[in-house]
């Protein structure tokens, strides 16, 4: 065989060869489609955390340029260098463990109190509103029942100043005058005293009562004792 036909064999070879590996290349990706997405993660998770490190990471000190066996710091003058370099290299070692924990997702620094966004500082705003507003409900409530409490201790007393009987006759003698009389008294009588009139009356004498009041304070009379 002359070399001709040996030339033109080894340029068919190496033709067939690179036309394989052209189509290996761009046919891997789906012929083994998991293990390429793996390595093109993996080669992305080592990138990102290439740059992150080189962007966080503060530059190491030139200790050759130092002259002197000792570190002539800003704050620590005659510092053995030796020392220096050991203490920065471990502190920088530990920010960059506390870098690489925050990034895991499984990992959340917690925030550091009074350091919070607008989002945060508005629902703590709410939550105080709302406290107060309970507060003063609560202060409400409280004196109500106070003031219900001191009724009924005086309607207690009165029951008690008042013979049953004496004050069924009472109710009865004012409560037979006609509407239009009787209208004026009852308003001039306190919440209380009208309570108490009506309970002391019978069926027609309590009509009588309803009749005679303004439709307000007849509506508040019922409000009351229902």
């Amino acid at each position: 065989m002359d070399k001709l036909t040996l030339l033109k064999i080894l340029g068919v070879l190496v033709g067939l060869f690179l036309v394989s590996l052209i189509t290996v290349y761009f046919l891997y990706p789906k012929i083994n489609e998991d293990k390429y997405e793996k390595v093109v993660s993996d080669f992305e998770k080592q990138k990102q955390q290439e740059e992150y490190q080189s962007f966080y990471r503060p530059p190491r000190p030139k200790l050759n340029q130092v002259e002197d066996s000792s570190y002539a710091g800003p704050c620590y003058p005659g510092y053995p260098q030796d020392e220096f370099a050991a203490g920065y290299d471990s502190a920088s070692a530990g920010m960059d463990s506390l870098r690489m924990v925050n990034t895991r997702p499984e990992v959340r620094l917690i925030p550091v109190p009074g350091v919070m966004g607008a989002e945060e500082q508005r629902l703590t705003g709410l939550v105080d509103s709302l406290q107060q507003v309970i507060a003063g409900l609560e202060t409400e409530l409280s004196s109500k029942e106070e003031e219900f409490l001191a009724v009924q201790a005086e309607l207690a007393e009165m029951e008690e100043e008042m013979d049953p009987a004496e004050f069924s006759d009472r109710v009865k003698s004012l409560l037979n005058l006609d509407e239009d009389e009787l209208a004026p008294i009852l308003e001039k009588m306190s919440q209380e005293q009208l309570v108490r009139l009506y309970f002391g009356g019978g069926t027609i004498q309590r009509e009588k009562i309803l009749r005679s009041l303004k439709s307000d304070k007849a509506a508040k009379l019922m409000t009351e004792i229902m």
